[in-house]
C-alpha cells in the first residue's frame, strides 16, 4: 500500500470534525451547495487533498495533529521517546501539541522517524525524488565559448530583428543612454534584448565588458539565463562568465574579463557597497532591466541611477509590454515616460485595401498584437464572459492605487459557492474538450480551494504557488509534456515568466484593476504557432473586466508616448 493510501486512511479515523479544521470556510460553503454526497465523503476529500498537495499536506501543524490525535496512549509515549520528548505523566492533549511542534525537515531523523512511526517511511523518498525531478534552479554556468567572428547566427523574426537594429542605431549612432524596448508578451522581448546585447558588446571596443541583467522576479531572470546559454555559443566571440546574484545564488561579482550578471534587484541591493558600485560603473556597457514598469519602484531606481550617475559610457534598456506604471495615475505614467523619454516598438507596415493596391486603409489603427496575430506570430483570443448572476464586481471594491482588489473583496469572491461551482463547471468543460487549461485564482486560499473541488471531480491539477517552489518545476514540466495534467492553477505566480505554448485556455478568475496584471495574464494565451503555440486561444473573464480585450489593453498607455514616437 502507498503513502497517500496509508495517510489517508490514518486521516479518516479522525473524523470529520478534525477534517473540517483543515478545509477553509470558502470550500465547506462550496461543499455544502453540491447535490452529489460523493463529494463531501470524507475519504474522498482527503484523497483529493492528499493528490493536490503531495508529501507537503504533512508539513501542516493541523494534520500532523491530526495523525497524533489518532494514537492511543502507549503509541503516543512511544513516539516521543523515539523523538526525544518526555511523555511520562504528560496529558495526551499536550504532548501532542509539543509532537506537533517540533520542526519538520524533510531528509532529517526525526522528521523519519514521525513518518516511520505511522508506517509511511516512503513518503520522505517521494517527497525528495519530486523536488529532484522539479529542481527548477539553473545548472551552475562558469563560462560559455562563443563562435568565430566570420560565422553569425541570426535567429529572430523579421519584426525583431528590426527592433533590435533600431535600438543599436539610436545608442551607438545617436548616443542615446536610456532607451524603452515595448513588445507584446510572447512578442520575444527576452530573445531581442539579449541578441541586442550581445551585438552592442561585440561592436564596442574598449575596457567594457560587462552586462547587467537586472530584474525583481527570479523567474524571469532564470528564463533570462537559460536563452542566453543557447545564444552565446552562436552569437558571442570568446568565452563570457555568467554570474547569478538572486535566489539561492550567491555568485561573485568582481570580474575582469566579459561578463554577463542575472541579478535580482533585491539580491543586488544587498550586496552594493561602494567597491561593488563602482566596479560595476567602470566594467558594464549596458544594462537590462526587464518589466520596466518597475523602476522607478525605489532600490531598482537607486541602483540604477547610482550606475548611470556620471557614467556616459553605460546604456540602459528597459524592456516592457505596457509602457506604463498604473493607468489610474496619470502622474506615476509621466515620470515613467520621462525616465526613458525614447520608445522603440513595433510599427504595423500599412495595411492597403485590396491586393495591388497603393492606398494606404485609412482608419488602419492595428496595434502591434494585432500585426503580430496576423504574422502567426501570436494568437488570435477568443473572448469570453463567465456570467455567475453578477454583471458588475467592482462597485465600490476597486483599489485604483493598488494592483488589485481590496483583500476582503477577494477573499469575498473567492469564498462565492456560486461563482467557484461556475468556474469548476467552466474548467471541467475545458478538460473534457482536451484543452490545456491556466487558472488564475484570487488568492492563495482560493487557488487551493479550486485545486481541491477539481480534484474531487476526479480531474487532475497542478497548484502553482509562491510556497510550493520545491516541486513547481515539476508541476510546470508535467502540464507541458504530458496528457495527464491539463489544468495549473496558480495564484501571484505564472504572470511573468511563463512560458507554454501548449495553453489553449486561460481562465482570469482574479480581477484586477492594474492594468499591467491584467495584460500579463492575458499573455499567457498569446503564444501563437509561429512560436509553437495555436492559432485561436481562448480567454475566460469571470468577470466584467475593465481593460476589455488585448488590443485595447496594450492601447491603454499610448497617449503618453505621442510626442516621443
Amino acid at each position: 500500500m502507498s503513502w497517500t493510501d496509508k495517510l489517508a486512511g490514518i486521516l479518516v479515523k479522525a473524523g470529520s470534525v478534525s477534517l473540517q479544521g483543515i478545509i477553509s470556510d470558502g470550500a465547506w460553503s462550496y461543499l455544502s451547495s453540491q447535490d452529489l454526497d460523493s463529494q463531501t465523503d470524507p475519504m474522498r476529500m482527503l484523497e483529493a487533498l492528499i493528490d493536490v498537495w503531495g508529501p507537503k499536506l504533512l508539513e501542516s501543524k493541523e494534520i500532523q495533529v491530526m495523525m497524533l490525535e489518532t494514537l492511543d496512549c502507549t503509541s503516543l509515549e512511544a513516539l516521543a521517546d523515539k523523538l526525544g520528548v518526555v511523555s511520562k505523566g504528560t496529558p495526551a492533549p499536550i504532548l501532542v501539541g509539543k509532537l506537533a511542534n517540533i520542526s519538520w525537515s524533510w531528509g532529517s531523523t526525526k522528521t523519519c522517524i514521525f513518518c516511520e512511526h505511522f508506517g509511511i517511511a516512503d513518503v520522505v523518498d517521494s517527497y525528495v525524488m519530486l523536488a529532484a525531478s522539479g529542481d527548477d534552479q539553473d545548472e551552475a554556468v562558469s563560462s560559455v565559448f562563443g563562435r568565430p567572428l566570420d560565422d553569425p547566427f541570426y535567429e529572430l523574426h523579421t519584426f525583431q530583428s528590426d527592433i533590435r537594429d533600431r535600438v543599436l542605431n539610436q545608442f551607438i549612432v545617436h548616443g542615446e543612454q536610456k532607451l524603452l524596448l515595448q513588445l507584446p508578451t510572447g512578442g520575444g522581448k527576452t530573445r531581442v534584448a539579449l541578441h541586442t546585447a550581445i551585438r552592442y558588446l561585440r561592436a564596442h571596443e574598449g575596457d567594457r565588458v560587462g552586462i547587467l541583467w537586472l530584474a525583481y522576479d527570479p523567474l524571469l531572470l532564470s528564463q533570462a539565463a537559460a536563452t542566453f546559454q543557447k545564444l552565446w555559443p552562436v552569437l558571442g566571440v570568446g568565452d563570457i562568465e555568467v554570474r547569478r546574484i538572486f535566489d539561492i545564488y550567491r555568485d561573485p561579482i568582481h570580474c575582469s574579463g566579459p561578463v554577463i550578471y542575472f541579478a535580482s534587484v533585491q539580491s543586488l541591493t544587498n550586496r552594493f557597497d561602494v567597491a561593488t558600485r563602482q566596479h560595476l560603473k567602470e566594467s558594464l556597457l549596458i544594462t537590462v532591466f526587464d518589466e520596466a514598469h518597475q523602476i522607478v519602484a525605489n532600490q531598482a531606481k537607486e541602483i540604477i541611477n547610482n550606475l548611470l550617475y556620471h557614467n556616459d559610457e553605460l546604456r540602459l534598456l528597459g524592456l516592457t509590454a505596457t509602457p506604463g506604471r498604473d493607468y489610474f495615475d496619470d502622474e506615476a505614467n509621466v515620470q515613467f515616460r520621462k525616465y526613458f523619454s525614447t520608445n522603440i516598438k513595433i510599427e504595423p507596415p500599412p495595411k492597403v485595401a485590396s491586393f495591388g493596391a497603393v492606398d494606404v486603409v485609412a482608419d488602419d489603427d492595428r496595434t502591434a498584437i494585432t500585426y503580430l496575430q496576423e504574422l502567426g506570430v501570436l494568437a488570435q483570443l477568443e473572448h469570453r464572459l463567465l456570467d455567475y448572476g453578477m454583471s458588475d464586481q467592482r462597485g465600490h471594491s476597486v483599489s485604483i492605487t493598488q494592483d488589485c482588489y481590496r483583500p476582503a473583496a477577494l477573499k469575498k469572491l473567492g469564498e462565492d459557492p456560486s461563482r467557484n461551482r461556475h468556474i469548476v463547471d467552466e474548467v471541467d468543460k475545458l478538460v473534457a474538450q482536451g484543452k490545456k487549461t491556466l487558472v488564475f485564482a484570487c488568492s492563495v486560499q482560493h487557488a487551493e480551494d479550486l485545486s481541491f473541488f477539481l480534484r474531487l471531480r476526479g480531474i487532475n491539477v497542478g497548484l502553482v504557488l509562491g510556497n510550493n517552489r520545491e516541486h513547481r518545476s515539476a508541476t510546470i514540466n508535467r502540464f507541458r509534456k504530458t496528457q495527464d495534467l491539463h489544468v495549473l492553477i496558480n495564484f501571484g505566480v505564472l504572470t511573468t515568466g511563463f512560458d507554454a505554448p501548449e495553453i489553449d485556455a486561460v481562465v482570469i478568475s482574479r480581477p484586477t484593476s492594474s492594468l499591467v496584471t491584467y495584460s500579463q495574464m492575458l499573455g499567457r494565451a498569446l503564444r501563437g504557432p509561429m512560436n509553437g503555440g495555436h492559432v485561436r486561444n481562448l480567454v475566460v473573464n469571470v468577470s466584467d473586466p475593465i481593460f476589455g480585450k488585448e488590443n485595447e489593453a496594450y492601447k491603454k498607455f499610448e497617449t503618453y508616448w505621442r510626442d516621443y514616437a
